[in-house]
């Protein structure tokens, strides 16, 4: 009926293509040229989680989890934007550090009604609240010294509802 998890474990991200490619390109959606940074270095990364399970009834859970991230050589965007043409480029942040909490649930529409269609359908909700910071480097004049990584969200949120029919052989997710 529940369950304790605990993990650690380590993983890289490698840069992509156009992150590394030392050529120039118009991107349209951010309305500015980006060109890739060959010298990107492999980002590695520390990770640990502890997570809380209960099982109600078979299909659901409700869980509840803490995790942590430490990074070195982070890949980020850097925006240099002195033109009326924005450039583009890639670089690797020394140390960032992620951390936060996520709560899943997932449960059988039953409750509301014994019909074969709420039998058969489940909501399901996934709420993750995260915290990053990276320390910019000394050597340079920043307005701070401490910030978010670029482009993490402080909180992600995903919902739906699932629906099983013909014997289980067509499932429906919305």
């Amino acid at each position: 009926k529940s369950n304790v998890r605990a993990s650690y474990y380590r993983t890289l991200a490698r840069p992509e293509l156009r992150e590394l490619a030392s050529f120039k390109f118009y991107d349209f959606e951010q309305l500015g040229m980006i060109t890739g940074n060959p010298d990107l270095k492999r980002a590695s990364i520390n990770n640990a989680d502890l997570r809380y399970e209960i099982y109600p009834s078979a299909g659901e859970i409700l869980s509840i989890s803490a995790f942590y991230k430490q990074f070195t050589d982070a890949i980020e965007p850097r925006r240099y934007d002195v033109t009326s043409t924005p450039d583009i480029s890639f670089g690797n942040v020394p140390k960032a550090n992620l951390y936060g909490a996520e709560l899943e649930v997932r449960k059988k529409l039953n409750f509301v009604n014994d019909q074969p269609f709420f039998r058969n359908t489940t909501a399901y909700l996934n709420l993750a609240f995260v915290h990053s910071e990276v320390t910019n480097p000394t050597d340079q004049p920043y307005l701070e010294q401490k910030r978010p990584m670029v482009g993490q969200s402080p909180y992600v949120i995903n919902g739906g509802l699932q629906h099983t029919a013909l014997d289980n052989k067509l499932n429906l997710n919305i």
